[in-house]
């Protein structure tokens, strides 16, 4: 408080202009001398070095908290599916595209209906193949970042034009799949995503995400090292 006075008071001796700026600086400084120590103390001796308040500490700052935001899963072929979606695309355009030609030819030996026939069947299939191909790889997980600090989960996938379609939810919201789909590993506010779990690093984070599979992944490995006993104790060679 007498700080706080005694500021004021020096504002009002200097000139009109000069003492409001520097009041708005002094404030500034003293709001972030507040607030930054308390934050360098629980980001840890990565910043002490630095001093509270200058642009390369908040910089830092910053970037630490953006190491939080782990990037725990790459899909394997997500590259290769979003070039098969793209080309899916060019094709339903072509197919689309091609129905004014097709239509404004000039050719007595096609009549008009054969002609609408053509155009109806070639965008008939164009848009169903690329409707079913958006509808098969919708689920794909491209990448897949978990916030250990917050149990929250940023889940990158596809749209139908082929754009990152990013999801933010809690890993308490995900749980089983409901429905029947050919790529389904959990469900987290009502949208399905899949996630490759022989290529997923963190098991861990992986049998919360799917315990059934964790489950039946921890069985496969001990009737394997079951096997494995019998077939040494079988062999007294090996």
């Amino acid at each position: 408080m007498l700080r706080r006075c005694t500021l004021q008071a020096a504002s009002r001796l200097i000139p009109e202009g000069q003492g409001a700026a520097l009041w708005q600086t002094l404030a500034h400084r003293q709001r972030w001398q507040g607030v930054l120590p308390a934050a360098a103390a629980a980001v840890g001796p990565q910043l002490a070095h630095l001093q509270p308040g200058s642009v390369r500490w908040r910089s830092e700052l910053v970037q630490h908290e953006q190491k939080e935001d782990e990037l725990v899963y790459v899909g394997p072929f997500a590259s290769a599916v979003k070039r098969v979606k793209n080309l899916s695309l060019f094709s339903c355009a072509c197919a689309l595209a091609a129905g004014p030609i097709i239509l404004g030819m000039d050719a007595a030996a096609t009549t008009t209906t054969a002609k609408v026939s053509i155009v109806t069947t070639l965008a008939t299939f164009g848009v169903f193949t690329t409707g079913l191909l958006s509808w098969f790889t919708q689920p794909y997980v491209q990448q897949l970042r978990y916030e250990r600090g917050s149990d929250t989960l940023e889940a990158t996938t596809l749209t139908l034009l082929a754009r990152p379609r990013v999801d933010r939810f809690h890993i308490a919201e995900v749980g089983e799949v409901e429905g029947v789909h050919p790529l389904s590993s959990f469900q987290a506010r009502g949208r399905r995503y899949y996630v490759d779990a022989e290529h997923f690093p963190d098991k861990a984070l992986l049998a919360r995400l799917m315990p059934q599979a964790a489950a039946a992944h921890v069985m496969e490995a001990a009737n394997e090292q079951m096997q494995q006993q019998r077939r040494q104790h079988q062999d007294p060679g090996q």
